[in-house]
């Protein structure tokens, strides 16, 4: 019998079919072929399956995100990883189009290792992602959000919101929210389509062309959010991105490194000195003491000072350039990925132990 749990059931098994469709195969063992498509599942859900957004002309539909700065690369169903009854695992599945949850550092991007070899025209995205949230101290936010989408130029929110809704003079209330959801500052696509259909905003378009649109004339800033403490490792698998990126372009490695410019993440907490975080604990048996280190990290009142200088007015919410190191005179830092390499090196190489064997966790998390 039909029924809305039995039509449910089987859009998720069409929709499983779809997200393992690039790795389907075929071998004489169907238990094999089985494991492939679920170790894919398995992946996908916690790196994310990357889509493309902004491809509006045959010109884009053929070129990668490295070539056209229209196209823009989205992942959904990303994941903290675990089952859903883990009760310390703080999942969460914005209930929206383009759906997608903040995860890990180190299992999103250990998941996305391998998505430029099964989409090539993703580029460089993922490797210029996680090296972006590398920090002037050589650590990095924890949880890894969806990028946000933003758009400066209030005359080109003027002309997609028109382009959507239509040019007649009936439709300007439509044209007016849709320009301002746009401009109002960042967003994702479902959280667009989400205001939309709140704001009863009647479409001339499909949602999907609304999308790309939007996308092709946006602007994307990655996302992430600092916890109580940092990892000691994550940072290694910024090398792996790297190598799989450069597997199938190699020909693009010097462009990568030296040409391109990325901002340092900006997080309000900080590690403190050894001087202060180590402290002598005595024995179960109270006969010796042994070093411990406790409360590794901070928040800096200071810098939280500095990110409310990017406060957004109408929503009270930081906007993105709050998240990213500034010089002295307000502009962003950047700097090529072969220099935040060799900043990153010198960083972990001085934070070794006494006896130079390996890193220490300073951040308090191994």
């Amino acid at each position: 019998q039909g029924g809305f749990a039995r039509y449910k059931l089987s859009r998720a098994r069409e929709l499983v079919k779809q997200i393992t469709a690039d790795v389907e195969t075929k071998t004489g063992n169907k238990l094999f072929d089985g494991m492939v498509q679920q170790m894919y599942l398995d992946n996908s859900l916690r790196g994310g399956v990357p889509v493309l957004l902004g491809e509006i002309d045959d010109r884009s539909q053929s070129l990668s995100a490295d070539e056209d700065h229209r196209i823009k690369v989205y992942h959904l169903f990303s994941r903290i990883h675990g089952d859903l009854e883990r009760d310390w695992n703080d999942f969460v599945i914005e209930p929206t189009f383009f759906s997608e949850g903040p995860g890990n550092f180190r299992d999103i991007a250990q998941n996305r290792r391998n998505d430029v070899i099964i989409n090539p025209r993703i580029g460089s995205f993922n490797a210029k992602l996680f090296l972006t949230f590398i920090q002037m101290d050589g650590y990095n936010p924890l949880s890894v959000e969806a990028v946000v989408f933003t758009i400066d130029d209030k005359n080109e929110c003027d002309r997609l919101a028109a382009d959507a809704v239509g040019y007649a003079d009936g439709h300007r209330a439509d044209r007016e929210a849709l320009a301002g959801v746009l401009c109002s500052g960042s967003w994702r696509p479902g959280q667009l389509a989400e205001m939309i259909e709140k704001q009863n905003i009647f479409l001339m378009r499909t949602l999907p062309e609304l999308i790309d649109n939007v996308a092709a004339s946006a602007k994307t800033s990655p996302m992430a959010v600092s916890k109580d403490g940092y990892w000691a490792d994550h940072w290694t698998y910024c090398m792996d991105l790297i190598e799989s990126y450069l597997q199938i372009y190699p020909d693009r490695e010097e462009k990568f490194l030296y040409d391109e410019l990325l901002p340092y993440f900006y997080s309000s907490r900080v590690v403190r000195p050894r001087a202060q975080k180590y402290v002598l604990s005595r024995s179960y048996n109270g006969q010796w003491h042994h070093v411990r280190q406790l409360h590794p990290t901070f928040e800096d009142p200071s810098r939280l000072e500095q990110m409310r200088h990017y406060v957004n007015d109408s929503s009270g919410w930081y906007k993105t350039e709050a998240h990213y190191h500034h010089n002295k005179g307000g502009t962003i830092v950047e700097s090529a990925p072969i220099a935040k390499l060799f900043l990153l090196a010198t960083v972990k190489f001085a934070t070794r132990d006494a006896y130079g064997m390996g890193i220490e966790y300073e951040g308090g998390k191994p």
